[in-house]
């Protein structure tokens, strides 16, 4: 089964609430901790002052009126008091005091401080000698907050007692109180950072829109582009993708509609031609011969086309060349040796020639030279020139193949680099041509590190230069 896409706007809303939420909680215990004890303490505060007071009051008081009229002045709201003797029986108490729970001054006091007789004493860690607190809880569980110390060195014991209902109750609302602000401080930075990561996250919205509703044609753009923050600059740089792979996408449907076309083209010939020779009886052997040879030219065309489709697969793929040090003065001679035999009137003449070495791979190098000097020589009318130079000129090797054929126009020479693109003398001349020679010259001189450049006017020649830096001199 498949899983559900999450989404992210959410899972950042959820940490921050997380996040936030633990900040609150921890704020809101330590506010819990610090109200209770503040309480607490108040309350122990209170019952201590008030007990030595008292006790300093019952010091002076012997019998039991004067005990009872001393107890009836203790006016601590809700609080009751009471007068034990060395036995730890009561002998005075306030009328609060008969609602407190009973015990005894062993309880409160260690050993050493109180002889009872009839409990054991335990031992209290606040104050065990001379004072203590104790805690209490009656038969209906309210908890009672007890101080007692001793009166008379020992003689007596003084004890005040304090229910800690009220004060138990505003501590619970306390807690319930903090409960709900953590519950709700968390629920609110939830839905808060929900809110603000859906606007901080538009811009991702909206590139995720874009980009599921690109086309083949790659035509729509995602985001405004403003450049405002980081999200924006992503929208900006996704935009550049698009436009870089609409150009590659309308380059390379550009590429297969033209190879598809000039493949067909030799196919059908070589096809007709085929067809032709099924019917040998009906041909002469002139006939015949001529039908053989138009489709074995169309073969070595189609072969061609292929080779060159196949360099520039390689190119695209990016496959390494081969480096190694190249003399590029004698690939030159090998080229103009194998052409001056398929010159037909054509002169073509070295004008000046330097040695030079660059490294690279010397077949490739080889196939730019002839394309360019192939060039000239086809689109070069009869008794008519084609020179070549070779230089070296600050560290680069400098080849200009300069040709007086037809020359090119200034629309030509813009499209002159593009696969497939053949002016409309050139097609006049040269039916055979695949448009593939120049765009693969220049993938070579790149491969190089190098460049090809085109100069040409329409009926004064096109000069071709390629520069390629050298790797090092030739010795002569």
């Amino acid at each position: 089964m498949p899983s559900r896409p999450r989404s992210l706007r959410l899972r950042i809303a959820l940490l921050y609430g997380a996040l936030t939420g633990v900040a609150v909680a921890l704020v809101a215990i330590a506010g819990f901790l610090v109200h209770r004890r503040a309480e607490y303490d108040a309350v122990d505060r209170s019952l201590r002052n008030s007990a030595e007071h008292m006790a300093a009051e019952l010091s002076a008081a012997r019998t039991p009126r004067e005990i009872e009229e001393v107890l009836s002045s203790f006016i601590i709201l809700g609080a009751g008091a009471r007068v034990f003797d060395a036995a730890g029986a009561v002998i005075g108490q306030s009328s609060n005091g008969a609602l407190a729970p009973a015990f005894k001054p062993c309880e409160v006091f260690s050993a050493a401080d109180v002889k009872c007789a009839t409990a054991p004493p335990a031992a209290i860690p606040e104050s065990p000698r001379r004072a203590g607190y104790h805690l209490l809880r009656d038969s209906v569980g309210v908890r009672w907050r007890v101080y007692a110390l001793p009166i008379d060195n020992g003689a007596r014991f003084f004890a005040a007692m304090l229910p800690l209902s009220d004060i138990d109750r505003s501590v619970a609302m306390f807690a319930r109180w903090m409960i709900a602000i953590a519950i709700t401080g968390s629920a609110a930075t939830t839905c808060i950072g929900w809110l603000i990561a859906r606007r901080a996250l538009r811009p991702v919205a909206v590139l995720t829109a874009g980009a599921m509703a690109q086309s083949r044609a790659f035509s729509r753009r995602a985001g405004d582009e403003k450049d405002r923050d980081e999200l924006d600059r992503l929208a900006s740089t996704f935009n550049e993708m698009l436009a870089t792979l609409h150009n590659a996408y309308e380059a390379q449907r550009r590429f297969t509609a033209a190879a598809s076309h000039e493949l067909r083209s030799p196919l059908s010939i070589i096809s007709a031609n085929l067809e032709f020779l099924a019917q040998e009886h009906l041909m002469c052997a002139a006939d015949r011969a001529e039908t053989i040879a138009e489709a074995h030219g169309q073969a070595e065309r189609m072969a061609r086309l292929i080779a060159n489709l196949l360099v520039l697969a390689r190119a695209d793929a990016g496959v390494p060349l081969a480096r190694q040090a190249v003399e590029l003065d004698r690939v030159l001679l090998e080229v103009v040796g194998e052409l001056r035999h398929v010159v037909k009137a054509q002169r073509l003449e070295i004008v000046r020639f330097q040695p030079v070495i660059v490294q690279g791979d010397a077949d490739r190098l080889k196939q730019l030279v002839l394309i360019l000097l192939d060039n000239a020589i086809k689109y070069t009318a009869a008794n008519q020139h084609v020179t070549v130079n070779l230089t070296e000129e600050n560290a680069v090797a400098v080849l200009r193949v300069r040709d007086t054929g037809v020359g090119m126009s200034s629309s030509d020479l813009l499209g002159a680099f593009e696969r497939f693109y053949r002016a409309d003398n050139a097609r006049a001349i040269d039916a055979g041509g695949t448009g593939l020679g120049l765009p693969i010259a220049r993938l070579i001189a790149e491969e190089h590190g190098g460049t090809v450049e085109l100069t040409s006017e329409l009926g004064q020649g096109t000069t071709a230069t390629v520069r390629i830096p050298v790797s090092g001199r030739a010795t002569t």
